[in-house]
């Protein structure tokens, strides 16, 4: 349940639960924690600093998020962004943890729809 989704270390578990949903919407299980065996083949690496990632006193949930996506052959910056959300807490989530939750499902479809734009014009 998303109740017990935050009881881990958040920085941890904010990095596993991006890459399931990326790999969700990206339909795909190729999706790589940094560091990575060399030749592993990567098309795109995405760097992301977290700016802010809590709960505030007003009761919400806020995200800053900045993110860039590299080339995996070149290592060249191709695309960089910055997601930013604010999701206040439900009645029944004293926790704020599906609030983050919801936060951070913004932020993985930022990306995926960036990485799906990518991939299209890589293909034509």
């Amino acid at each position: 349940s998303t109740n017990n989704l935050w009881g881990e270390p958040l920085d941890k578990n904010f990095n596993r639960v991006l890459r399931e949903n990326l790999a969700l919407l990206l339909n795909t299980q190729n999706i790589k924690a940094f560091p990575w065996p060399r030749n592993s083949g990567i098309d795109y690496q995405v760097k992301v600093n977290v700016q802010r990632f809590e709960k505030t006193s007003a009761g919400q949930s806020e995200m800053i998020v900045r993110w860039t996506i590299e080339d995996g052959r070149s290592g060249k910056d191709i695309y960089a962004s910055e997601t930013r959300a604010t999701t206040p807490f439900g009645a029944g989530d004293p926790e704020g943890s599906s609030a983050l939750s919801d936060n951070l499902a913004t932020l993985s479809e930022a990306i995926a729809t960036e990485i799906e734009l990518l991939r299209r014009n890589r293909a034509s």
